[in-house]
C-alpha cells in the first residue's frame, strides 16, 4: 500500500516501482545482499547497481524505460526518492558500475512511519490543523481575499500564498485554516533551516517532498522575510520546486510583496490581514474561559480588546493561563476576574526591549499622587481613550474619518519629583499593563540614522508587549527645532518628526517627559494628544504628600510638626520621598521611632544635595535638633574612637 502511495503522490510507473523494489530489498533483509552479490558475481557488490537495474528491467521487457530510469527529470531521480552513488574502493566508478539506493526518507515512510523526516525535527513540525476560517475573527476585507484563495485553488497545481500583515496578527491560524478546508496537514518550517549554509537545493527539495508525501501545506515562519526582503535566491528556489513539485505553501511577512514572475505555472495570492475585530475577540474569550466566566460577569471582557491587541493564538494561550490564575486562588468555586485575565495577557505578551528599556513595576494607585483636580482629569482621560478606544473608533466610525493619530500619546511636563513617573505607574496599574522606562538621551545616537534604528525596535518590540512606554529625558531628543545649516540639523528635525510619527502609529500609550516645557517646539505639542502639566505643589498639597509618604505601619514619633514641614520645606514630591525614606533607615539605625530630628537632619542633606541654602533662620526652631543630633554623634565617634585605641594599647 505504501508503495502505492508513492506511485499516486510521485506520479511513478509500475517499472518505477519495480525499480524502487528492487533498490529497498536489502533495506527490508539482509539475505538480498547475499542475492545481489551471486548476481554481480562479485561478493563486495551487495547492493544493486545501475548496470544490474537495467538488466533486470530488459528480463522483465522494461526496456523501453530503462534508458530514462536515471535521467534527471525521471521522478525517481527529479524528487531524490533515489540516491546514486560510487563505489568508495575504487578510484573512479563507471556510471553503469555506481550503487543505487532508496532515500532513507523513503524508506522510513514505506516501513510506517507518517511523522515528519526525523532530520527535519530540528527546524519543523506538522501540525493536523482544526481552525475553522469564521473562528479566526478577521476584518471583512481578510475574510475576502481569502474567499479568493480558496477559489483560485486547484487540486495537483501549485499555490502560493503570501500573509501580509503586522508581526502580531495571527498568520499561521489563517493558514491553519485554509489547510482544514483543503483538508490537508501543515509543516510549520519554524527556524531557519539554510543558517548553516549546506546545499539549498537539496534541503528546499527534501521539505517540499516531505510536504508531497504527508499531504501536507509548508508555512514558513518569519524568518524568512530576510530572504524576501535581501531577494535572495533562497526565496526563488523555494517557489521554483513548489511549482515543479505542486505544493501549496504560505510565505508570511510585514511589508507588501508581489512574487511577480517567480510564479510561473501556479497561483500567486496576496492576503492582507489585521488583527481579529475586538467583538470576535471577545467571542473568543467568552468561548474559551467557558465555565470560568458567569453570563452576568461577561462586561469585564469589553475593555480587555481595547487594552491588549492579542492575536488568536495569544488569547487561547491567556485563556488557559487565566483559568490556572483562578484555580490557584480558590479551587472551589473558580471565577475568572479581570485582574487574572489581565495578568495572562501581560504573560503571553513578548517583550525584548534590550538595553534601552526598562520595565518598572507599577505600585501605585490613584490615592497615592498629589495633583489638582483638574491634572488627576487628564490622566483619567488617557486611560478611558484606551477602554473606550473600541466604541468610538469601531462602533461610532471614526476609523473611516481618521487614517493617523490613533495611538494615544501625551507629554507630561515639569520640574524632577513632581510625579511624572508615578502618574505613567497608575495608569500602567489602571489598565493592567506593562510599563516599559526608556532614557531617550540612551536611544539618540551621534550616528545618522541609528537613532531611528533604535525607535523602530522599542514600538516594534512594544506592539507585542501592548506596553506604555514611558520616555524619559525627552529634551534629548525633542528640542525646538533647529534651522537647518547641515546634515546633523537636518537629520536631528527627521528624528523627532520619526518619532511623534511612531507615537502616533502605536497602538498603546507613548509617554514623553519632560523637566522644561519651554525647550519644546509648539509645533511638535499640537502634535501629541494629551499635554499635562505636573505644577510645583503648594504648602496644602506638601502636607498631604508628606502624610502619605509615611506607610501606616511606619513607628512615628508625636513631635512631627506636619504645618512646619509643609510651609516650611519647599520641595517637591520626590525630594520629601528621600527624605522620608533615609530618616525612616536613620531611625533604624538607633533602634527608636521616626522622629522631626531624623526629618530634619535629612531634609538639610536634600537642601544641600539640591545645591540650595538651608539657613538656621528660616528654620527655626527645628534647627536646633539638627546640631544636637550631630552633637551626639560626634560623641559617639569619638568615644567609639578611645574604644579602639584603648584595645590596641
Amino acid at each position: 500500500n505504501r508503495l502505492y502511495n508513492l506511485k499516486s503522490i510521485f506520479q511513478l510507473t509500475d517499472s518505477h516501482i519495480i525499480v524502487l523494489i528492487i533498490a529497498l530489498a536489502p533495506e527490508l533483509s539482509g539475505k538480498y545482499e547475499k542475492i545481489y552479490a551471486y548476481i554481480q558475481d562479485d561478493i563486495t557488490r551487495k547492493l544493486p547497481t545501475v548496470e544490474l537495474v537495467c538488466t533486470l528491467l530488459d528480463l522483465l521487457n522494461c526496456s523501453e524505460l530503462s534508458h530514462d530510469i536515471f535521467h534527471n527529470f525521471s521522478p525517481l531521480i527529479h524528487y531524490n526518492l533515489l540516491q546514486i552513488f560510487p563505489d568508495t574502493s575504487r578510484e573512479y566508478t563507471p556510471f553503469s558500475s555506481r550503487y543505487i539506493k532508496v532515500d532513507e526518507r523513503i524508506v522510513r515512510y514505506i516501513l510506517g512511519n507518517d511523522g515528519i523526516d526525523e532530520t527535519m525535527c530540528s527546524f519543523a513540525v506538522l501540525k493536523e490543523p482544526q481552525v475553522k476560517i469564521d473562528e479566526l475573527g478577521l476584518d471583512p476585507k481578510g475574510y475576502e481575499n481569502i474567499t479568493v484563495a480558496q477559489k483560485s485553488y486547484k487540486e495537483g497545481k501549485s499555490q502560493v500564498i503570501y500573509l501580509e500583515g503586522p508581526s502580531q496578527v495571527d498568520k499561521l491560524g489563517v493558514a491553519e485554516a485554509l489547510c482544514t478546508v483543503q483538508g490537508r496537514k501543515i509543516i510549520i518550517v519554524n527556524r531557519d533551516p539554510f543558517q548553516d549554509g549546506g546545499d539549498y537545493t537539496v534541503a528546499v527539495k527534501n521539505i517540499v517532498r516531505e510536504a508531497l508525501i504527508l499531504h501536507a501545506a509548508i508555512y514558513w515562519d518569519a524568518w524568512i522575510q530576510k530572504y524576501i526582503e535581501d531577494q535572495s535566491i533562497i526565496i526563488k528556489l523555494i517557489i521554483a520546486t513548489v511549482e515543479s513539485f505542486g505544493v501549496v505553501t504560505f510565505i508570511q511577512g510585514e511589508l507588501p510583496w508581489e512574487a511577480g514572475s517567480l510564479v510561473k505555472t501556479g497561483t500567486f495570492e496576496r492576503i492582507v490581514l489585521g488583527l481579529p475585530t475586538e467583538s470576535s475577540q471577545i467571542e473568543l474569550w467568552k468561548r474559551e474561559l467557558n465555565g470560568y466566566l458567569l453570563k452576568e460577569d461577561e462586561k469585564i471582557l469589553a475593555h480587555v480588546p481595547s487594552t491588549f491587541r492579542l492575536n488568536r493564538h495569544q488569547i487561547i494561550d491567556a485563556a488557559i493561563t487565566a483559568q490556572r490564575l483562578t484555580r490557584r486562588r480558590s479551587s472551589e468555586n473558580p471565577k475568572v476576574s479581570y485582574q487574572d485575565i489581565c495578568t495572562a495577557c501581560r504573560i503571553h505578551s513578548s517583550a525584548a526591549m534590550g538595553r534601552m528599556a526598562h520595565k518598572v513595576t507599577p505600585k501605585y494607585r490613584w490615592e497615592d499622587i498629589v495633583l489638582p483636580e483638574e491634572k488627576i482629569a487628564q490622566l483619567r482621560d488617557i486611560c478611558n481613550s484606551i477602554r473606550y478606544r473600541s466604541v468610538v473608533f469601531s462602533d461610532w466610525g471614526f476609523e473611516q474619518k481618521i487614517s493617523l493619530g490613533k495611538g494615544i500619546s501625551a507629554l507630561f511636563s515639569g520640574v524632577s519629583g513632581t510625579g511624572k513617573t508615578m502618574a505613567a505607574e497608575i495608569i500602567a496599574n489602571t489598565l493592567q499593563v506593562d510599563l516599559y522606562k526608556i532614557d531617550l538621551s540612551s536611544v539618540v545616537s551621534k550616528y545618522i540614522g541609528e537613532t531611528e534604528k533604535n525607535l523602530s525596535r522599542i514600538f516594534d518590540e512594544a506592539e507585542h508587549n501592548n506596553a506604555i512606554l514611558f520616555f524619559d529625558e525627552a529634551d534629548a531628543i525633542m528640542g525646538k527645532r533647529s534651522e537647518v545649516k547641515d546634515a546633523h540639523d537636518r537629520y536631528s528635525n527627521i528624528e523627532v518628526a520619526y518619532l511623534l510619527q511612531r507615537m502616533e502609529e502605536y497602538s498603546g500609550v507613548s509617554i514623553l517627559a519632560t523637566n522644561l516645557r519651554k525647550n519644546i517646539d509648539e509645533a511638535f505639542i499640537r502634535r501629541i494628544r494629551y499635554v499635562v502639566e505636573f505644577p510645583f505643589p503648594n504648602e496644602v498639597q506638601r502636607r498631604i504628600i508628606w502624610q502619605k509618604t509615611f506607610p501606616k505601619q511606619a513607628p512615628l514619633s508625636e513631635n512631627i510638626d506636619w504645618d512646619f514641614l509643609s510651609k516650611k520645606v519647599k520641595l517637591s514630591g520626590g525630594s520629601i520621598k528621600n527624605i522620608v525614606i533615609n530618616a525612616a533607615y536613620l531611625a533604624a539605625v538607633e533602634h527608636t521611632n521616626i522622629s522631626m530630628q531624623h526629618i530634619m537632619v535629612m531634609a538639610k542633606r536634600e537642601y544641600l544635595k539640591a545645591g540650595m541654602d538651608f539657613l538656621e533662620a528660616d528654620f527655626k526652631p527645628y534647627f536646633a535638633l539638627i546640631e544636637d543630633w550631630l552633637q551626639d554623634h560626634i560623641s559617639e565617634v569619638k568615644t567609639s574612637f578611645n574604644d579602639i585605641k584603648g584595645a590596641l594599647v
